[in-house]
């Protein structure tokens, strides 16, 4: 997985009871700002490797709330799909 690539977006919903809630402020205000420093084309391939991958992405929750690897990835499938929306 692309840890530096994603960290930004793992840190952005460290908060979230359901990371899914955070998705419209990462595409609509931290991507544009340059905040994560990836761009959205960059942002979806990390996803895709990440999705593709075998391993548990709970290693790399920070959140409060000890997310679970289904919900992570639930939240990238939501991130890619809204990245690829016109």
């Amino acid at each position: 997985m692309d840890r530096p690539r994603l960290g930004g977006v793992f840190y952005s919903v460290q908060f979230e009871r359901d990371p899914r809630d955070s998705i419209d402020y990462i595409v609509d205000v931290l991507l544009p700002s340059d905040m994560l420093g990836i761009s959205s084309s960059e942002l979806a391939a990390a996803i895709d490797a990440a999705l593709l991958s075998a391993e548990s992405l709970t290693r790399y929750d920070r959140s409060e709330y000890g997310l679970s690897d289904e919900t992570l990835r639930a939240f990238l499938v939501a991130l890619r799909t809204r990245l690829a929306a016109p």
